[in-house]
């Protein structure tokens, strides 16, 4: 045994028998450290090291902070395997999966969400930041009957600019992420369309 390598180890010479009566071997770690190791576990590869960190992974990638995760998988590793085209296709499965054993709870997580992006929405654009129709007057509250309206009618130029379909949940998740730009009011269906009809005839005349 003395002068073979296994792993990390090198045996240096025999140590004194456990409490079992099991010949220990004194070795000499790659990390410069000293251990005693049963000499069946390092025939058999249970022990390799010494117990200290490893400096790389079992891939030969660096363990540093910024290649860990908080339990300790190394995010190159895991990069690799997510871009095998059999691990992309086993997650996509996966996915299909899930979804479907969760698709009724998911769907009434969805309309919650949007229910709630909606109403703040809409309650920051109404009057005096009240959930009700910018219209004069108009004293409709129902959020079935009330949308975003663009003050200027500049909604295509807007999507154009975004390079987005801004409309309906994702409009209201805009105007939320982007901290409620100006340009926009809470309209009620029918004051909608009339605006839309004025806009209309004044463009005739």
């Amino acid at each position: 045994m003395v002068g073979k390598t296994f792993g990390e180890l090198t045996v240096i010479r025999q140590a004194e028998r456990n409490k079992h009566n099991q010949i220990m071997w004194l070795c000499s770690c790659s990390c410069g450290k000293e251990a005693t190791v049963n000499g069946a576990y390092l025939r058999s590869g249970h022990t390799r090291t010494c117990r200290h960190i490893p400096t790389h992974c079992k891939w030969g990638h660096l363990r540093n902070p910024d290649n860990l995760y908080p339990n300790g998988t190394c995010k190159e590793c895991q990069n690799i395997r997510r871009h095998m085209p059999e691990t992309h296709a086993k997650i996509l499965i996966q996915h299909k999966e899930h979804y479907a054993r969760n698709r009724t709870r998911r769907r009434k997580e969805m309309r919650k969400l949007a229910a709630t992006l909606k109403l703040e929405a809409l309650t920051h654009y109404g009057p005096e930041g009240i959930l009700r129709c910018c219209w004069e007057n108009c004293t409709v509250v129902d959020t079935d009957m009330l949308s975003l309206d663009h003050v200027n009618n500049d909604g295509a130029k807007h999507r154009r600019k975004s390079g987005q379909r801004l409309c309906g949940e994702k409009l209201y998740r805009w105007v939320i992420q982007e901290n409620f730009p100006d340009g926009f009011q809470t309209l009620c269906m029918n004051h909608q369309l009339k605006k839309q009809l004025l806009h209309l005839r004044s463009r005739q005349t």
